[in-house]
């Protein structure tokens, strides 16, 4: 997905399927990357991204979105640390 603005690209959001032991093929998905232009920054595009980038994967069947990010960042999306769910 991306972010426009006056017919430019500011932000960009991508997720790849992921395969992790235990669980059934399709089941994941892994949020990586996201950026936003510096001079955009701070106006909410990342969040709208990532907030439709979700969506899209629930839509899709996915059960679970992992991802390596900011610790301060992400959580306010529901994610939490790998180590509290075992």
């Amino acid at each position: 997905m991306v972010a426009v603005e006056t017919n430019d690209i500011v932000g960009h959001i991508a997720f790849v399927p992921i395969s992790i032991d235990g669980c059934p093929s399709g089941e994941g998905i892994t949020l990586a990357p996201l950026a936003v232009l510096p001079a955009c920054q701070r106006k909410g595009i990342g969040s709208r991204l990532v907030k439709a980038g979700l969506e899209e994967c629930k839509r899709l069947g996915y059960r679970f979105v992992v991802l390596v990010g900011h610790p301060e960042y992400y959580p306010r999306f529901g994610f939490v640390q790998a180590k509290s769910r075992g």
